[in-house]
């Protein structure tokens, strides 16, 4: 029986929150991200700039495009 990947979500998409997705993007671990969980309105395109542009790590050294969020705000794509 093949192992199954881990699903993770991530509860905040501050600092760490976008550091977290940042590293799990770069590195490649086996996981798969399900859900990120933040609080405000889910403003997809601001989400998208403040991965993109992080003060302390950079510039993110892959393309970052907001989209519209789908289903009410519930989903959306970074």
């Amino acid at each position: 029986m093949p192992a199954k990947k881990i699903r993770i979500g991530i509860n905040g998409f501050g600092r760490i929150g976008s550091v977290l997705l940042r590293a799990l993007l770069m590195e490649k671990y086996d996981l798969d991200l399900v859900a990120v969980n933040t609080i405000g309105s889910p403003d997809i395109s601001d989400f998208a700039h403040q991965f993109k542009y992080d003060s302390v790590y950079g510039r993110a050294p892959f393309m970052v495009n907001g989209a519209e969020p789908q289903k009410g705000g519930e989903i959306g794509r970074l």
